[in-house]
Formats: structure tokens, sequence, C-alpha cells
């Protein structure tokens, strides 16, 4: 593992029950700061834990045990950790070492569940003549930690079985994990790599030896309605951040429709689950180290 020196600016909210987490990117983060962790309270009220290394940030996953917040690298295969106790980001793992395709980013979605970090990673789009491809996720994998959340132990691939007609999971979106159920909920459209599939809300349990995916409920592409999403441990329900709408959502279970909405300050490339109702956030820092240097270039627009 590599330690990275990283600014951070932990929330002065030494006793807010943790609800969801996001992390902004390099756009769209309204009034947030960029390529930062969040917490989220599901009134839309947001608190800055961290800045995250100097990357562009996506598939964040949150372990409450330990304390830990996991994410990867939207251009790259490498996953960090912010370490709340040494109040530091460290460069975890090259993915590609622990099954995961050398030819996919860590653009897609992630969370995290007992004891076990789920990524959805993506091919990135390809254009090819006057079309492009989108980003195209095949597999979901697990990846087990050490007591402490920062060795990786082991890896697997779920052997899913996708809906009849889809030809992949889809470009994402997001994935959520209901603590209480172990059902892992997803949010992704262009399931057969063409805008025109519409976007998709499904669920898989994670206990389900077959692991089929069930389509819950499906939008047309106009809506725009991929979300990124995360479980709330304390609300014990799905809440989600439509791209660069300045919304935080709640979102039914069932089907996947909107069941009430309230202002945001920023949007996020992805949201992570609590996983215990009495986590808390890391107390305040009384330091304020020196900020990161900001990335100069601009991404494509995020889902």
């Amino acid at each position: 593992m590599k330690t990275i020196t990283s600014t951070l600016l932990l929330a002065s909210c030494a006793s807010c029950l943790a609800n969801t987490f996001g992390v902004t990117g390099t756009e769209g983060y309204g009034t947030l700061d960029p390529q930062s962790i969040y917490h989220i309270t599901s009134n839309g009220n947001t608190t800055k834990v961290a800045n995250t290394a100097n990357i562009v940030p996506n598939s964040l996953a949150f372990n409450p045990v330990t304390n830990v917040y996991y994410y990867g690298d939207h251009f790259g295969t490498d996953l960090y950790a912010y370490d709340v106790s040494s109040g530091s980001n460290v460069m975890v793992a090259d993915l590609v070492n622990h099954g995961m395709p050398a030819d996919y980013f860590l653009s897609g979605g992630a969370d995290f569940y007992n004891g076990t970090y789920y990524y959805s990673p993506e091919r990135q789009e390809l254009t090819m003549g006057p079309d492009t491809v989108p980003q195209q996720a095949n597999d979901i994998y697990a990846v087990n930690f050490s007591a402490d959340g920062m060795s990786i132990l082991s890896h697997t691939k779920l052997d899913i079985t996708l809906p009849t007609g889809w030809s992949s999971i889809g470009d994402f979106g997001d994935i959520a994990i209901d603590t209480s159920t172990g059902i892992l909920y997803g949010s992704s459209w262009a399931v057969n790599g063409t805008i025109n599939d519409g976007a998709f809300f499904w669920s898989l349990n994670l206990s389900d030896p077959t692991q089929q995916i069930q389509v819950l409920g499906q939008t047309s592409l106009s809506n725009d309605n991929v979300y990124q999403v995360a479980y709330d441990a304390i609300e014990d329900a799905i809440f989600g951040n439509e791209w660069l709408t300045n919304e935080y959502l709640v979102i039914n279970e069932a089907d996947g429709t909107v069941v009430s909405s309230t202002p945001i300050a920023g949007n996020f490339y992805d949201l992570a689950s609590s996983a215990l109702p009495d986590v808390k956030v890391p107390e305040p820092s009384s330091t304020l180290l020196l900020g990161l240097a900001s990335l100069g270039f601009t991404l494509r627009r995020k889902r």
C-alpha cells in the first residue's frame, strides 16, 4: 500500500448519525468542493468529511466497522481508501491484480456490505463513426478485506444471471445494498449497448445462488433518471441523486419511482450506503492542511 499525501477537512458534526455518503468529482459539484467525500442527511444537508487523493474519484463505499471510505479512479483501476483513524488517503491496490479486467475502469458503481466491497467496473465509451457506444459493465466483483479494512484478502466475480434480452448490466448509474436484507439495487441504462434502451432500476439478492437480476422498473432515457443510489440505514430507504438536478431523492425500492425530493448543494459521481444505524461521522479536525491541486481538465457528462 502507498500512502498519499492529501488535504483533509473532517466534518464538524461530532454527534451526527450517518445517513449516506457521496463523493464529488471535477464537474457538477455546485457549491460543494470537488474531489471530496461528504456526509449526506436525509433532508439533503451535506457536511464535508475529507478530500480524496488527487484523482477523479468514483465507486465510493463506506466500511462502518473500520471507518474507512473506499473509492476508485474514474479513469483507472486503482482502489483508494480514506482511513479516518490516520486521516490519510491510501492507495490500497490495483484491482487488476485482484480479478478486475485490465481494459475496464472504476467509473461504475460500488457499495460495502458484510466486510466486502462490491463494485461493477465499466469499459470506457468508444466513438465509432457517428455513433458513441456507451460505457458498459458486464460483471459485479466482490473484494473481501482484512479486519482493519486496509488489505485485500480475496476476490471473486459474482455469477450473475441477466434478464432476458440484456447483453450487459449496462452503463451506470450505481449500486446500493440494503444492509437489512442483503438485496443489491442497481440503476443503469443501455443494457444492449445503445442509448435507445432506456433506463432500468433492478435488484439482485446476494444470498440467492442463481443471482438473477430482477427488473423492477424502466423509464425512457428522456427522463434521464439513471441515479447514483445509496441505502440509508436510519431511514431504511434507498436515496438517490440524479445527475445535474441538485436534488436528493427518496426512491421506491419496489419499482424505482421517486417518492420525494429535496434540494441539495451539488451532485455526486457516486453515493455510498450506511450499514449500521449507530455509525457516527468522524470527529472534527482542529487542523486544516494544505489544499490539493485541482485537476486541469473537464470530464464528460457523468451519469
